[in-house]
């Protein structure tokens, strides 16, 4: 079992690469995202990799989440080269029959 102990630092900060360890709501374990902000509440809004929108985890919950240990090192950026990256690893990813069909739409 993980406690959360409440301390003076956060335990994240903003650009921290981060990752589900255990489910919390309709959060899979080893979603990967990355802290875009933290609130004055110490609430924290994280860019998950394939999704739009910012998601808000409440302090309450960080025992769910953990600094990536598999991310570099970090460069502080914005949401949107963290958005810009998930994108460029999707295509990456990318099959030749996938390719197929979506240059066959």
């Amino acid at each position: 079992p993980c406690y959360f102990l409440e301390c003076a630092l956060p335990p994240f900060r903003e650009g921290d690469a981060v990752f589900i360890r255990k489910e919390l709501a309709d959060f899979r374990q080893g979603q990967r995202g990355a802290v875009v902000e933290l609130d004055s509440d110490g609430d924290a809004r994280v860019r998950f990799e394939g999704q739009d929108d910012d998601e808000l985890i409440f302090r309450m919950d960080f025992n769910c989440i953990a600094r990536d240990p598999l991310a570099a090192p970090q460069v502080r950026g914005t949401a949107v080269e963290f958005e810009q990256r998930s994108q460029q690893r999707a295509r990456q990813r990318l099959t030749k029959d996938g390719a197929r069909e979506l240059l066959e739409d």
